[in-house]
């Protein structure tokens, strides 16, 4: 089971602030690694190595270092500076904390005391005793046979929630295979609107268009759950089903043959709490010319846009973009021309998370959202698939978005 971990005793171990004596394996390293990178890097995680292990941590210390010291690892995430957010202080590393990595190889890798490691506590990074799983019908294997849109398959399957309303309180999906998924999607769909194709168990082709009428959630790899605050709910079931959009993408050909069997999992309250929607915000006119290693575009949406007649509480926020991705800003411009940061950072396609907001900013009549997205096009992008070409937006991998999926809530708190 994947674990996410938090610091503890941060007194005694100088968690994240270098110390004059040489820092210790134990007391000072290890500690940073549950803190940071167990998330990912253990037996069945995202990441390359299992660092629980001391022995492989030993192993890779240069390699680790490395990685550490250019800021490579861990993956990018949104600066908590712009707006703090639940786990960041999981997900980001201070420069302090990567300075301890970096003297420890430097004084020879000293173990210390085991004795010294003050402990982590321990948290699931998967969804904790959910009450309702929604599984595609049937396991599916991708074909990856259309010749418009190599290596990429998008499937839709319906999913039933039951013909009684459900209050959500939290989501995550549930990744058959991680190697073949490249997103999953969800959508609600009135149940007099499903079609004899939906009905099929191995589901229908939706590279083009998905259906539905309502986006309920959205991940891409390195997401973790989200969770709602108290008293607030998303709805499902009742008069409409669920869409399970699989985007498939064969980044490797050992993957061919291979099946996939995903779906969602749920906690739910037995009364509804204050509404929840999300709200796609994104650019479909960009162009990113071939070669351009530090392309930016972007846009806007006025409050009045949305036809909405109260102020939107902001929950939390997506940023989503393909390989070419580099980094993202949002923030919302106030009608007295204050101006809030909602998420701004580095982009990484492997760790595509949504920053869920403890401090819960309004977006009101008068104010604006400004968004932008940076692509790197060039050769050098370690990301980019064959040569380098001019990149517009589109579902395909090889292609780019610029969506920031935007959870809020009418009215005040």
């Amino acid at each position: 089971m994947r674990v996410l971990t938090a610091c503890v005793a941060l007194m005694a171990v100088g968690c994240g602030t270098p110390k004059e004596e040489p820092p210790t394996f134990h007391a000072d390293v290890r500690p940073l690694l549950d803190q940071h990178c167990v998330r990912c890097h253990q037996e069945d995680g995202l990441g390359v190595g299992d660092w629980t292990d001391d022995q492989i941590v030993d192993a890779f210390a240069d390699l680790i270092a490395d990685r550490v010291e250019t800021g490579a690892m861990p993956p990018a995430v949104s600066e908590p500076e712009c707006r703090d957010y639940v786990g960041s202080d999981v997900l980001y590393v201070p420069q302090e904390s990567r300075d301890i990595v970096s003297q420890w190889i430097a004084a020879g890798r000293p173990m210390g005391d085991p004795a010294d490691n003050p402990g982590v506590v321990v948290g699931d990074v998967d969804l904790v005793d959910p009450d309702v799983t929604l599984m595609m019908p049937v396991a599916y294997t991708p074909t990856f046979t259309d010749p418009e849109n190599p290596g990429n398959e998008y499937r839709c399957f319906l999913a039933d929630p039951g013909s009684e309303e459900i209050f959500v309180t939290g989501m995550d999906p549930v990744i058959g295979t991680d190697s073949l998924v490249h997103h999953v999607v969800l959508n609600t769909l009135d149940r007099s609107d499903i079609s004899d194709e939906m009905l099929a168990d191995d589901g229908w082709n939706c590279i083009d268009d998905m259906d539905g009428d309502n986006m309920l959630a959205g991940w891409a790899p390195g997401a973790l759950p989200v969770e709602f605050p108290d008293d607030y709910t998303m709805t499902m079931g009742g008069s409409k089903v669920l869409i399970i959009q699989m985007h498939y993408f064969q980044a490797n050909p050992e993957d061919s043959g291979k099946s996939d069997l995903s779906g969602y999992s749920f906690t739910t309250s037995e009364t509804p709490g204050r509404p929840l929607y999300l709200v796609p915000l994104g650019d479909f006119s960009f162009n990113i010319p071939a070669g351009d290693a530090s392309y930016t575009s972007g846009g806007r949406i006025r409050h009045s846009d949305l036809g909405v007649p109260v102020g939107l509480e902001i929950h939390s926020i997506f940023p989503h973009m393909h390989r070419l991705g580099t980094g993202y800003n949002v923030s919302i411009e106030h009608a007295d021309g204050t101006e809030t940061c909602l998420v701004n950072g580095r982009y990484d396609f492997d760790n595509q998370l949504t920053y869920q907001f403890a401090d819960r900013p309004m977006f009101e009549d008068g104010d604006r959202v400004n968004f932008t997205c940076e692509w790197d096009n060039s050769a050098d992008n370690e990301n980019q698939v064959g040569e380098p070409k001019d990149t517009q937006y589109g579902e395909r991998t090889d292609e780019e978005m610029c969506f920031f999926f935007t959870l809020v809530s009418p009215g005040a708190p």
